[in-house]
């Protein structure tokens, strides 16, 4: 996909070689609990206009749809463009050291959340790793974490009718549209956690892409060094370098997990005999996938169809 598309896929405006070559880094959110929306505004500065000193315990997101604002942040200062976010965290000391320019366009929104766990650079995150599955006997969700850039160029024209539906919902908020604006800032959260995802991506997590896309198409024939080399034209120990850096796993561990995740499918869906199931996710051998599988769930193949099978209603 060209850089126009995925732009247009994920509200990333395109950015500079500039940029690209020194991006600026994402904060790490934990996850559960999702961040809880306070509030959103609009506002215009006239030229000269610069933010006053403060420091909140919310996060603080500006959107700066025209003009350009002078912030600095914990003795570090920042300029924001036209089309830009910026993402202030809570208790930092941060004030405006310069008026702007022009008249300013702003738009501001405020959520609550733990503070971020760390900063890391976009090739820093592990986009690629596997988050466990789960079963119906789990009772919390798997804990992970969401990227949010520090500052990132946005593309306006997918950005702003969903800040100016936040604005507009805030402005009459009621308990039939207070979910709504949660659900509206999770949807901003998530626009632009993609564009730290799919924009900034190294030549590195690009194999790792490509593995993954490999191992999801073939994970139903003996997996073999000398086929995946052919087919990504890299050299395996590479390969295995990308993927370990940004999956976290080996490939070998990753396609065993596409096979059991395939397994646990098929056991559910369909009435296939253990050993078909076994076949038809590259493990032929019976009684190897049947202790791979347990390795994998903690129950027999035959097992956990048994407790995952849906069950008519009582008369």
């Amino acid at each position: 996909m060209t850089g126009r598309g995925l732009s247009r896929l994920t509200g990333a405006a395109p950015y500079s070689s500039e940029s690209e070559a020194a991006p600026m880094k994402c904060l790490e959110l934990s996850i559960p609990p999702l961040p809880q929306f306070v509030m959103a505004g609009f506002t215009v500065w006239p030229a000269g206009t610069r933010h006053f000193a403060r420091s909140i315990d919310v996060y603080d997101v500006l959107v700066v749809a025209s003009g350009k604002v002078y912030m600095t942040e914990d003795g570090i200062p920042y300029e924001i463009g036209a089309g830009e976010l910026f993402v202030l965290t809570p208790g930092s000391l941060h004030y405006g050291h310069r008026g702007c320019d022009v008249q300013t366009e702003i738009y501001w929104l405020h959520f609550i959340h733990s503070r971020p766990v760390r900063a890391l650079a976009y090739d820093e995150i592990p986009w690629l790793s596997v988050l466990p599955g789960g079963s119906s006997k789990d009772e919390t969700p798997p804990p992970h974490c969401m990227y949010i850039p520090k500052q990132a160029a946005l593309d306006m024209t997918l950005f702003r009718p969903l800040l100016d539906r936040m604005v507009r919902l805030h402005g009459r908020i009621r308990i039939e549209n207070a979910l709504e604006l949660h659900m509206l800032l999770t949807e901003f959260l998530f626009r632009v956690q993609q564009i730290a995802g799919r924009q900034f991506v190294a030549p590195s997590q690009r194999v790792s892409y490509r593995f993954m896309e490999y191992a999801e198409s073939h994970y139903a024939s003996p997996f073999k060094r000398r086929h995946v080399e052919e087919a990504l034209h890299y050299r395996y120990d590479y390969i295995a370098r990308c993927f370990k850096k940004h999956a976290g796993m080996t490939p070998v561990e990753y396609v065993q997990h596409v096979r059991m995740e395939e397994a646990r499918r098929l056991l559910v869906s369909t009435e296939m005999t253990v050993r078909e199931v076994g076949e038809a996710v590259g493990l032929p051998d019976g009684n190897y996938f049947i202790k791979t599988f347990r390795k994998t769930t903690g129950l027999t193949p035959g097992k956990y169809r048994a407790f995952n099978a849906i069950r008519e209603p009582s008369p």
